[in-house]
């Protein structure tokens, strides 16, 4: 069962709850956000703290395998990416604009 955390405009998700999310779901990891219109998106933990530093509202997918395999493909499969999208609209109408 997958975990997806979603921090609203200029929030800040607790670094312990990032960590313990991290701890008990290990096979996979995404962060996705918009930065003026554009969709910023990693899926490695590799430089994660400057992205969480952003004031725009953001995505994370911490995912734990329970069918198939455990590789970058499946961080962000294609029910994430439509995920990813829907969720991108309402990031934008927090902001009072619609991309």
């Amino acid at each position: 069962m997958c975990l997806i955390i979603h921090k609203p405009y200029k929030k800040r998700i607790p670094k312990d709850i990032l960590e313990r999310a991290r701890r008990i779901n290990p096979h996979g990891f995404g962060i996705t956000y918009l930065d003026n219109g554009h969709t910023k998106r990693k899926l490695t933990y590799k430089g994660i703290d400057q992205m969480l530093k952003t004031d725009s509202p953001l995505v994370c997918h911490f995912r734990y395998a329970t069918v198939g395999k455990i590789n970058l493909n499946k961080v962000l499969h294609r029910g994430h990416q439509e995920l990813a999208g829907a969720t991108h609209r309402q990031m934008a109408r927090e902001r009072g604009r619609i991309l």
